[in-house]
C-alpha cells in the first residue's frame, strides 16, 4: 500500500512537479533574489514613467515568490525588497533618518505579503494532500469490493447450477412435490436473480469508477438479445402479474452483448418491481442508423423531482413504507454502460400513468 506521503508529493500542480519539485532547496531563495531584482528594476522603470514612486511591483512579486515557493523564500524576498527600496529609493530621496521611517511603516506590510502567500501555498498543498488520500482511500474500497464481488459471483454461479439441477428434479417429480414447497422454491430462484443483478451491479460500478470499463464489441441482432432477456424473466413477470407486449424488430450492430444484458435485465426488472400487475411494452427497432430500446411500464409513474435524479448513484424512489426490494444501482449502472457505448438512455414518466425508458445506440463503434 502507498504511504499516505507518495500521493501528497505527486499531487502538486504541474508548474511546481516540473520547475520546483525536484530542485535543490536553495533553488526558492535563488528565485526570490531574481524576482526581487526584477521588480525593483521594473518598479524603478515604472518610477521614471509615472515620475512618483509605488512599491506596488515588488509586494506583487514577494507574494508570487511565497505562493510559488513557500514561507520561507517568501520572506527572504520580502527582505531583499525591503533592503532595496530603502538603498536605492528611499535613502537617496529622502534621507537616512526619513527612509528609516518609511521602512518601519513598509516593513510590516510586505512581511504581512509574504505570510500571506506562502499561508495560500501551505493551504493549497494540504488541500491537495487530502483529496489525494482521499481518492486513494476510494480507490482501496473500490478495489476490495471489487475482488470481493467477483469471488461472492464465482460462489453464486455455483450455487445457481445447484438451483437449476434441483428444478430439473422437481419437474421430473411433477406432481409429487408439494406445492407450497414449488412456492418457496419459486421465490428463492427469484432472490437468487436479484442477488445475482446485485452482484453484476456492483461489479459494474467498480469497473466504472476504477477506469476499468472496457467494451467488448461484437455483431449481434439486439431483437434477439432481448428475447433472450424476456424469456429468462417469465417466471418473475408471471408473478408479478404482468403482460409483456414484445414488439422486437431487427437492429443489427456492434456492442458488449454481456453489459447490454445487463442494461435490459434492469430496465425490465425495474419495470416489474415497481409496476406489478401493469403491462410492460419491449421494443427495439432502427431508426436513422441507431438502434431504440423502449421499455414502458404502467405503473405509479416517478415523481417529476425524482426523475431528474433518475441516473446517479443510487437513491432508492420509493419511501422507507414501501417493502420492495432494490438498491437503487441498476439504473445507475445501466446509464454508465450506455454512455460507454456512445449512447444516451432517457426516462419520461407521469404519475399514475407509467413510465417509459428508452436507450439510444449507434450500431457501431463512432
Amino acid at each position: 500500500m502507498a504511504s499516505p506521503e507518495s500521493p501528497a508529493n505527486s499531487a502538486r500542480s504541474p508548474i511546481w512537479d516540473t520547475i520546483l519539485a525536484e530542485r535543490h532547496p536553495l533553488f526558492g531563495y535563488g528565485l526570490a533574489a531574481a524576482s526581487t531584482g526584477i521588480g525593483l528594476g521594473l518598479d524603478a522603470a515604472m518610477s521614471g514613467i509615472l515620475m512618483s514612486h509605488t512599491s506596488f511591483i515588488p509586494q506583487a512579486l514577494v507574494a508570487l515568490t511565497a505562493i510559488a515557493c513557500g514561507h520561507g523564500p517568501g520572506l527572504f524576498a520580502a527582505l531583499l525588497s525591503t533592503l532595496g527600496l530603502y538603498f536605492f529609493f528611499w535613502a537617496p530621496a529622502s534621507g537616512v533618518w526619513n527612509a528609516l521611517g518609511v521602512v518601519i511603516t513598509f516593513a510590516p506590510i510586505v512581511l504581512m505579503v509574504a505570510w500571506g502567500g506562502g499561508t495560500i501555498r501551505a493551504l493549497y498543498q494540504h488541500s491537495l494532500r487530502k483529496e489525494a488520500e482521499l481518492k486513494l482511500a476510494v480507490e482501496e474500497r473500490d478495489e476490495i469490493m471489487s475482488v470481493l464481488s467477483q469471488d461472492f459471483r464465482t460462489h453464486l454461479s455455483t450455487f445457481k447450477i445447484n438451483h437449476r439441477v434441483l428444478r430439473i428434479l422437481m419437474d421430473s417429480l411433477g406432481p409429487q412435490i408439494d406445492k407450497a414447497f414449488v412456492e418457496r422454491f419459486d421465490r428463492a430462484d427469484r432472490d437468487l436473480s436479484r442477488l445475482t443483478t446485485l452482484i453484476d451491479n456492483v461489479i459494474e460500478v467498480s469497473k466504472s469508477k476504477s477506469g476499468h470499463q472496457i467494451v467488448h464489441r461484437e455483431e449481434f441482432d439486439l431483437s434477439d438479445l432481448a428475447r433472450e432477456i424476456a424469456d429468462s424473466l417469465s417466471t418473475q413477470v408471471e408473478h408479478a402479474k404482468c403482460a409483456l407486449d414484445a414488439d422486437l424488430r431487427s437492429a443489427v450492430g456492434k456492442w458488449d452483448r454481456l453489459r447490454l444484458e445487463r442494461v435490459l435485465l434492469n430496465l425490465l426488472a425495474n419495470a416489474i418491481t415497481y409496476a406489478p400487475g401493469s403491462d410492460i411494452a419491449l421494443r427495439t427497432y432502427t431508426v436513422s442508423g441507431r438502434a431504440k430500446l423502449v421499455v414502458e411500464d404502467h405503473g405509479p409513474g416517478i415523481p417529476e423531482d425524482k426523475l431528474r435524479t433518475l441516473f446517479q448513484p443510487p437513491e432508492r424512489l420509493q419511501d422507507t413504507t414501501d417493502r420492495r426490494r432494490g438498491t437503487g444501482l441498476g439504473l445507475y449502472v445501466a446509464k454508465k454502460i450506455v454512455d460507454a457505448h456512445g449512447g444516451k438512455i432517457d426516462a419520461r414518466s407521469q404519475v399514475g400513468v407509467g413510465s417509459v425508458f428508452t436507450v439510444d445506440l449507434p450500431l457501431y463503434d463512432s
